[in-house]
């Protein structure tokens, strides 16, 4: 498996609010709440777990966003605390004022508050309001750093809008607090890709294959980061993973073939690229430059 680089280039301040915080070391509850709402988004949804060994998380270190141990353990004792306190009490009765009062300190705390604001920020992009939910995102990540929601869906949100750095920065540290989410090991191949570090594309593509070795864009993710690495060969037998026979091409495998096509013109093999050019051809001429491509390669086959 590659190594990662630890060389990071650390986003803009003004783009997000992400990268203001110093470096820590890493600890934080190792779970996504809101991650079942992904379907009802516009970003897109994955399923799939698996174990990454403790080795492999420490290579994918992103000290900009890493909060301290103590102070996860602190607001974890206080907790423990306040629900101790609250069994105490539960034994003279009435205690209901001292529950409100209770109630209303523990939803003032900066771990509820940040949580609230992503329940707010997925309300916003179920209705696309992408602006409203990137503000209420940042802010929750503020408030509580320790918050995988918060950074899971700002992560997401940066990568669809197309701000390649931010949202390595905020997804590396996803994947490796909450290791085998497809859907963050898949944007981060894009995003190490658009920042020219194939190397680190591999390594995510390599857990995507681990965390869902079926879906059927993983061979196409696969694909792209050893092509971006300069590796034509696993890149085309990365495609070759894909269910190639299938007679009704979807969306995915239309790209696969395509892809397949142009790999093998750039390789010399113009048989094979006209084949999978014909296969993407047959199912629809209008794909991108498909018709011009098959014209080109068959009159190089009659002369």
């Amino acid at each position: 498996m590659v190594e990662p680089s630890n060389e990071r280039s650390a986003p803009a301040a003004e783009k997000a609010k992400v990268s203001d915080l110093p470096a820590h070391a890493s600890s934080s509850p190792s779970r996504i709440v809101t991650r079942r709402q992904l379907a009802r988004t516009r970003l897109g949804a994955g399923r799939g777990v698996v174990k990454v060994d403790a080795e492999d998380a420490s290579d994918m270190m992103r000290p900009s966003l890493v909060t301290r141990r103590h102070a996860w353990l602190r607001r974890r004792r206080r907790k423990r605390i306040l629900i101790a306190l609250a069994i105490v009490l539960g034994l003279f009765p009435p205690m209901w004022a001292v529950y409100l009062l209770a109630w209303i300190i523990w939803r003032s705390r900066p771990p509820q508050r940040s949580m609230r604001r992503v329940h707010h920020a997925v309300q916003a992009l179920e209705k696309n309001r992408t602006g409203i939910a990137l503000q209420q995102l940042q802010e929750a990540h503020l408030l509580d750093p320790t918050n995988n929601d918060a950074l899971y869906w700002l992560g997401l949100l940066l990568s669809r809008q197309d701000r390649q750095a931010e949202a390595a920065e905020a997804l590396s540290l996803v994947a490796e607090r909450v290791p085998g989410l497809p859907e963050v090991e898949s944007a981060l191949v894009d995003a190490y890709v658009a920042t020219d570090e194939p190397e680190s594309a591999v390594y995510h593509a390599q857990r995507l294959l681990e965390a869902a070795p079926y879906a059927p864009d993983t061979p196409l993710k696969l694909s792209i980061a050893h092509e971006a690495a300069g590796r034509l060969d696993l890149a085309i037998d990365a495609l070759h993973q894909a269910p190639l026979h299938k007679h009704v091409l979807t969306d995915t495998l239309m790209q696969i073939h395509y892809r397949l096509g142009t790999l093998c013109e750039s390789q010399g093999d113009p048989t094979q690229a006209l084949h999978h050019f014909n296969r993407v051809y047959a199912r629809d001429p209008a794909y991108r430059d498909v018709r011009s491509r098959v014209e080109t390669l068959e009159a190089g086959q009659d002369h």
